[in-house]
């Protein structure tokens, strides 16, 4: 499969769990707690985040072809068959990969790690882990304290470290 078709998709994965969230819950709006909402927004934010990450890709490797790229200092892109991730190895690594076979993206670092999929969402830091359903409301109000803090965790990395780097870097605009 051509890089940019990967790296597509996995926009297209992003892209589809934002929409399903903004319909099912973020429309809802008026009917709901500040927040659910709050959660609803975040889930949705950062997954516009991780699009933006994939379409900036998509853009930069123009029409490369080579099974690993170096896209910066300590920044590489590396391709398989049904795989694409996205490594910054320095000061400690963090990794973004899209698992075509699965639907999958995936946000991993020293600590902790996030599974976004149109269906649900896996996030776990050191030994609290919990998989919910990023539409379903009732799902979000009883797991409430624990998608939170670890939404935190996750949203920080992907906020605060990736989303600047890369707009340095690559030119990656939000």
């Amino acid at each position: 499969m051509p890089r940019k078709d990967l790296l597509i998709e996995a926009k297209n994965v992003a892209d589809l769990l934002a929409k399903r969230v903004d319909e099912r819950v973020l429309s809802k709006a008026a009917q709901l707690k500040p927040s659910i909402i709050s959660i609803a927004q975040r889930i949705y934010d950062l997954t516009t985040y991780l699009s933006a990450i994939f379409n900036g890709l998509t853009e930069k490797i123009g029409v490369e072809e080579r099974a690993v790229m170096s896209i910066g200092p300590h920044l590489y892109l590396a391709f398989t068959d049904d795989k694409v991730v996205l490594i910054r190895s320095r000061p400690y690594s963090i990794v973004i990969s899209y698992d075509k076979d699965k639907d999958e993206i995936m946000v991993k670092t020293r600590n902790g790690y996030a599974v976004f999929s149109p269906g649900r969402i896996l996030l776990q830091k050191l030994n609290m882990k919990i998989e919910f359903d990023p539409t379903d409301v009732n799902e979000i109000t009883n797991k409430y304290p624990e998608i939170r803090y670890l939404l935190r965790f996750i949203g920080k990395i992907i906020e605060f470290t990736l989303v600047p780097l890369l707009e340095k870097r690559i030119g990656l605009s939000i």
